[in-house]
């Protein structure tokens, strides 16, 4: 139950863009008879802080994790109490039903006489934020009719000093669709003038419900059709050019699939086809994991001759299900400082792989043939192994626990739908072929690649093929997690309701991912695991300017396509992209059109 409200807040916080929840610690020791403190303290004391909210909540008790877990529900009281959340929301929420019955005064959604909004259905989190004195609008209708609509939200006497809002109803890829949800909120005629006194805001007023949402939230939309509203603001206009660029693709790879399925029926069946076999023949199979994970084991016993703690994880194409059977072996060696934890710095990195380099050389010699380090921004140990592993190169970082936690989130999507790995592997080998798979040249590494087409495959087929599984299961996705305690090959932590199946060919999906990045603006558009969204780049730290694409990594945010600075090598990219499509609209769908092979 403790848990809950805490990971309320941050799947609430997470669905506007917000930083994740804070906390911070101090506590209370009492002081004995003799003058000295005790060890152990009988107080906790914890401070939460989230997004730009200036109010810090507070929470004690004896428990460390009850006082987080009071004052996440502070926070909650505090929402409550400034209109942010209603009632009904908060009696939802674990733990939190007797802050309503504290609560004497009716909550204020926004500062607008009038707004219409949406309430999306949620699944598990039921996001009735939006809603006060709420009643159904609507709740189907003619979607063509519906998208001209446009609510002005000026007061009863026509003036326009308070914030003007639009409702914007986008059609996706019908043409009529059902329309579910809609909720309209009337602040009351009672508050019009206080409400008309309050200045203009950008802060996005309602939850939406986008095309890179529709399953981060536990459920599917029951269409295509995408529903929005906001308090005006530039910002919000970008957003609006980037969902409709998505809605577009949308259409677009939807229209352009139907015509190449209806042109090249037999050819697509044979795609399909070859698409599985490339799989069934290149994929990592259970026996080369297994005989990998030999190997680890032969050198984490070595290693722990030296360094008695050390860890050894497998990470990369190994772990995350969409390697190909003779990839290269990425390994993650973990020496935590006693001070700072895995939060080194690169030169603790290269003291300790110098010291593995120099034991695995006098060490090693009937495992490990050759040990070369290689100073990079991630210094590694490059290793070549004696038969019978010989085949079988290993590269080992230190401390870099990031890619134990990506390793693991993308080992589940793997799980999810085999169609995302299958298609991993066809466009790592399609972009090594094209010459645009080689991050030390400039251009893509593999796990960016694996990213774009994680990302294709949440936010632009309809019904969507992948969740977002950082929302749907933030407790297990965060992060922050130690490293010993992520565990694979495990059935989702619980069964993700309201899913609707994706029925789409393989290689349908291929040519949509071609079709959708021959035309994305990454000049001005950076991709998003964890939102499961696009968003624009002015949102980004001016210093990130010089990369030509971004794509956020799913924990830390920083840029994984960050070796994509030189103006060539995003012309070589542009131009392999739109190759691809236009030969697979010519020709008809076939690998050889992409430059791989069965």
């Amino acid at each position: 139950m403790a848990n809950d409200v805490k990971n309320w807040i941050y799947i609430w916080s997470s669905k506007r863009k917000w930083t994740p929840p804070t906390y911070t610690f101090s506590d209370h020791r009492p002081v004995k008879a003799n003058g000295a403190r005790s060890n152990q303290p009988d107080q906790f004391s914890a401070e939460m802080r989230l997004g730009t909210l200036e109010y810090i909540a507070k929470g004690e008790s004896k428990s460390k994790k009850e006082a987080q877990t009071l004052a996440a529900k502070d926070m909650v009281k505090h929402l409550l109490s400034t209109g942010m959340l209603t009632k009904e929301v908060v009696i939802t929420i674990p733990g939190c039903a007797d802050l309503v019955a504290e609560s004497s005064k009716d909550t204020v959604t926004a500062p607008l006489n009038k707004l219409e909004a949406v309430k999306a259905s949620y699944g598990r989190w039921q996001g009735g934020e939006l809603t006060r004195d709420g009643k159904v609008l609507l709740e189907s209708g003619d979607a063509n009719e519906l998208r001209k609509r446009k609510i002005d939200m000026s007061d009863e006497d026509g003036n326009n000093d308070v914030i003007h809002a639009q409702k914007k109803i986008k059609v996706a890829a019908v043409e009529k669709a059902e329309i579910v949800n809609v909720t309209t909120i009337d602040s009351g005629d009672d508050q019009a003038e206080e409400e008309q006194q309050q200045p203009s805001t950008s802060r996005v007023v309602t939850s939406q419900l986008s095309v890179g949402m529709r399953i981060d939230t536990g459920r599917k939309s029951e269409s295509p059709e995408i529903v929005e509203v906001k308090g005006t603001s530039p910002k919000d206009n970008d957003d609006d050019v980037i969902e409709e660029e998505m809605i577009a693709s949308m259409i677009s790879v939807d229209k352009l699939c139907q015509q190449l399925r209806a042109k090249f029926p037999e050819q697509f069946k044979k795609f399909d086809d070859d698409i599985w076999l490339h799989w069934r023949r290149n994929g990592q199979d259970d026996e080369t994991f297994q005989w990998k994970m030999k190997v680890r084991k032969a050198l984490l016993d070595r290693l722990q001759m030296l360094i008695p703690s050390c860890r050894l994880f497998a990470v990369g194409s190994t772990i995350n299900g969409c390697g190909s059977y003779n990839s290269d072996m990425d390994l993650c060696l973990t020496v935590p400082d006693s001070y700072v934890g895995f939060d080194t710095e690169r030169e603790y990195a290269i003291d300790v792989l110098k010291q593995v380099q120099y034991f695995l050389r006098r060490q090693g010699h009937n495992l490990v043939k050759r040990v070369q380090l290689i100073p990079a921004k991630v210094p590694i140990l490059k290793l070549a192994l004696h038969p019978p592993y010989h085949e079988l190169e290993i590269d080992i970082n230190c401390n870099n626990v990031a890619g134990i936690h990506n390793s693991h989130l993308l080992h589940y999507y793997a799980k999810a739908d085999d169609r995302f790995a299958a298609i991993c592997l066809i466009v790592k080998h399609w972009a090594i072929n094209a010459g645009i798979n080689d991050a030390m040249t400039g251009t893509f590494n593999s796990y960016s690649l694996i990213l774009l087409v994680l990302h294709y495959l949440q936010c632009v087929p309809s019904p969507s093929v992948l969740p977002n599984l950082q929302m749907l299961f933030p407790a297990q996705f965060t992060g922050q997690e130690e490293p010993y305690g992520l565990q694979l090959f495990q059935d989702f932590p619980a069964p993700i309701p309201g899913l609707k199946t994706n029925k789409q060919s393989v290689g349908e999906l291929l040519v949509g991912f071609f079709d959708y990045y021959s035309r994305f603006d990454f000049d001005t558009t950076a991709i998003s695991i964890r939102r499961g969204n696009c968003f624009d780049r002015s949102d980004l730290p001016r210093d990130t300017d010089h990369f030509k694409i971004y794509i956020e990594e799913p924990f830390d945010g920083k840029n994984t396509a960050r070796c994509v600075i030189r103006e060539e090598k995003m012309h070589r990219i542009r131009s392999e992209l739109k190759r691809a499509i236009n030969q697979l609209k010519n020709k008809g769908p076939l690998l050889e059109c992409i430059k791989v092979t069965v």
